[in-house]
């Protein structure tokens, strides 16, 4: 490299710059694979910690994980009758609105780690409701944690539903 030679030095300077950013830019361009909660998900109740309540009801989760759409497809009979509800989510971490007969839920679906947070206020006729959902999956991928939390400080409840992959 001549330093007097004002043709060549901005090339050498930036093949030494280049070299040196690469090898650290390399660390942090690995991809990191996010969950896919697509499958069919049956309800356990003694892993959910509820069997002391006799019987629960079958629920099944039919879930279609794609890119950033989730669709959710929930059954289980309910005095003897099917009963099921679908939910579908953006997961881009902006603000959607989710509408269903039971008001409308306003929020934001983020991944903290390999979790992902659905968070949001649900409107209904009454009332704002907080809630949050959290879905998890275990490290070998058969094991689907929901995590659920209603309502403001004093007035809250959750719950954790253990799914088994079928």
């Amino acid at each position: 490299m001549n330093l007097f030679d004002p043709e060549t030095i901005g090339d050498d300077v930036m093949r030494t710059s280049f070299r040196a950013v690469l090898p650290s830019f390399m660390l942090f361009a690995v991809p990191y694979a996010l969950p896919d909660f697509t499958g069919t998900w049956s309800f356990d109740p003694a892993k959910s910690g509820i069997e002391e309540y006799g019987n629960q009801p079958a629920i099944t989760l039919d879930i279609q994980h794609t890119g950033n759409n989730l669709h959710i497809m929930r059954s289980m009979l309910f005095q003897g009758k099917p009963v099921t509800w679908e939910f579908s989510y953006i997961l881009d971490g902006r603000e959607h609105t989710l509408v269903s007969s039971g008001g409308n839920l306003k929020y934001k679906a983020v991944w903290n780690g390999n979790t992902l947070v659905i968070s949001g206020t649900l409107a209904t006729s009454k009332r704002q409701i907080p809630q949050t959902l959290s879905y998890s999956l275990s490290a070998d991928g058969k094991v689907l944690t929901v995590t659920e939390s209603r309502g403001s400080q004093g007035e809250a409840a959750s719950k954790k539903q253990i799914f088994i992959r079928k």
